[in-house]
């Protein structure tokens, strides 16, 4: 069977995918690759994101993937590996379906996401975990993930033991935005004296105009350090001899915003706009199949599921097109406040509370595509429901436990 790899990217805009940014990885991306320049995620933070791409659907409820769809790994008949870096990607919503590896072993959360694992009958005191760890300053000295020069080591390794299916997952353009990456250290100087603080107020949206300048300079120099190690994956990938024949997919989950439209970082809470859900999209198809190719025509992550539905010749039933059918599609992304749906013409967003905005040409059809579609309830780690009411919350919860 032909080999699939999946590099995601956490919290990169769309904008960044460039030589700018991406200097040591240009020439294989240019070369090699197709870029698609209006790629959407169907959401705005991982967990809403994910579900899109490792099984072709919009992310429901808390977010667990659905037991009724094959996940990209379930699709191939040899050995997997995975390394999500992430603690939202985890075996309790569903993502190690079809892994071979032990993917919390290989986890600098694996704490996390053994606390996840505990259950709802824990609730209380994975909550308090949380509120706890919440009052306790940054640690200033590391990024809280698997950084991308460990992260690259460690999928070298991996590529080594030729896996039918490989994924690994970069979280250096995520928050906190700190100098531990900057990739000229000794050239760069940010001058900031209080990191803590500078991205508490991001995330609390309250940034000044030259706050969100240095948390710019910061976030790009998080992609050039990422993009110097991503780039040794590349040549690693590129000088096996399947390499012709892999299909090989570099994504981001969801953008990142820096005042636009009001908002910062990427909301749970508010509605889904273009610098959070339109991310970065390069494919090596096989054959060097539309090789140094740009399409600007709307793709979604579903696409990118229905693409390797072809490639492992899968029985799977999708929603997603090829991405090489430039046909309209409605795309459908979410936060767990409001829904949007965006097509090439124009975009409608319902919001839970029942208000809504439109702009452009809004059909029917895109109408129907919102009103279609579930509002989600994605718990943050300490199992706070941002964007959902307090009583709808605990309704829901009282429900699961047999109350209602």
């Amino acid at each position: 069977m032909a080999k699939t790899v999946l590099l995601s990217i956490d919290a990169i805009r769309a904008d960044r995918l460039s030589s700018d940014y991406f200097p040591s990885c240009w020439a294989i991306i240019q070369n090699d690759f197709c870029i698609f320049t209006n790629s959407y995620s169907h959401g705005t933070a991982t967990p809403l994101a994910f579900p899109g791409l490792i099984t072709g659907e919009t992310a429901e409820g808390q977010g667990t993937l659905s037991q009724d769809t094959p996940t990209l790994a379930e699709m191939h008949s040899g050995r997997s590996v995975a390394i999500p870096n992430n603690p939202h990607l985890s075996e309790q919503r569903g993502y190690s379906r079809g892994i071979s590896n032990d993917m919390q072993k290989d986890s600098d959360y694996s704490l996390i996401s053994k606390m996840m694992d505990i259950g709802s009958n824990f609730e209380i005191a994975r909550s308090a975990f949380f509120r706890v760890q919440d009052l306790l300053p940054l640690d200033l000295e590391s990024p809280p993930y698997t950084p991308a020069e460990e992260l690259s080591s460690e999928l070298i390794d991996a590529v080594d033991l030729e896996p039918d299916f490989l994924w690994g997952h970069f979280m250096d353009p995520h928050t906190p935005h700190t100098d531990f990456t900057i990739t000229d250290r000794k050239d760069k100087t940010v001058g900031v004296d209080d990191y803590q603080s500078l991205n508490d107020r991001f995330h609390d949206g309250l940034s000044t105009d030259e706050e969100l300048e240095i948390l710019r300079e910061l976030y790009d120099e998080h992609i050039r350090y990422l993009d110097r190690h991503l780039s040794t994956v590349l040549e690693h990938l590129r000088s096996k001899p399947w390499w012709d024949d892999a299909l090989v997919i570099l994504a981001g989950d969801h953008g990142e915003a820096f005042g636009e439209m009001g908002q910062m970082v990427h909301p749970w809470d508010e509605d889904p706009i273009e610098e959070v859900i339109k991310t970065p999209l390069a494919v090596k198809f096989p054959d060097g199949y539309r090789s140094g190719k740009v399409c600007d025509y709307i793709v979604q992550h579903a696409d990118v599921y229905q693409e390797v539905v072809s490639h492992t010749g899968s029985d799977v039933d999708s929603s997603g097109l090829r991405l090489d059918c430039d046909d309209p599609r409605i795309v459908i992304s979410k936060s767990n406040s409001a829904i949007r749906a965006t097509t090439e013409s124009g975009f409608i967003v319902q919001r839970r509370d029942g208000t809504g905005v439109e702009k452009g040409d809004v059909t029917r059809n895109m109408r129907s595509a919102v009103e279609s579609e579930e509002f989600t309830k994605v718990p943050l780690l300490n199992g706070d429901v941002k964007g959902v009411d307090i009583d709808d919350s605990l309704a829901e919860h009282l429900e699961a436990l047999g109350y209602r």
